[in-house]
């Protein structure tokens, strides 16, 4: 129901008072484009939030700001760039399978190679994926993971990581449809 409302009413915003729009489930987040005049542009904010509201629902609005927490990120207008880091609720328990499970070894791999990817993913600035990979191999360690044996792990996810980070868009899509290919051919 939101989405068919969101089309018709919200949608047409675009480029009137936002320049992006998103929203996954209860959550959204969009740029606002300011109005030059300041009066004109808290009536603006006023209207949308109105508009957002007649779908039924009560949203609960955070003033347009330069940083903010969508999701498991946060994002923040730095010196007129876009950068973002990786966010938690203060109360995540972090429950990572324990070693003592008996799910397959490649469990453990996929999972250090898949987190380290989204940390150098969501991560802007090196000291965030720096801190961001210390809190990951100390959460492993407090679990019952042994240092020698997660050393070598993320050291093949840093350098995966790299890599894909370092391939342009078309490359990404590329191998992603690779992939794609080689798993239909799987039993």
């Amino acid at each position: 129901y939101v989405a068919i409302y969101e089309l018709s009413k919200v949608l047409p915003l675009i480029d009137n008072y936002l320049y992006f729009y998103r929203r996954f489930i209860d959550d959204g987040i969009c740029v606002w484009l300011h109005d030059a005049n300041p009066t004109q542009d808290a009536s603006n904010w006023k209207e949308f939030q109105s508009i957002i509201n007649d779908s039924g629902l009560q949203w609960t609005f955070v003033n347009p700001c330069k940083k903010v927490t969508f999701l498991d990120m946060t994002i923040e207008i730095e010196n007129n760039k876009v950068v973002t880091s990786l966010y938690a609720k203060p109360m995540a328990l972090y429950q990572y399978i324990p070693p003592s499970s008996c799910h397959p070894p490649g469990v453990l791999t996929g999972l250090v190679l898949g987190q380290v990817l989204r940390i150098f993913q969501l991560s802007s600035r090196d000291q965030d994926i720096n801190n961001e990979l210390r809190l990951f191999h100390k959460r492993l360690i407090d679990r019952g993971y042994s240092h020698d044996g997660l050393v070598p792990l993320f050291v093949k996810g840093i350098d995966n990581a790299k890599s894909y980070m370092a391939l342009s868009q078309v490359q990404r899509e590329a191998r992603k449809k690779a992939k794609v290919g080689r798993s239909d051919e799987h039993v």
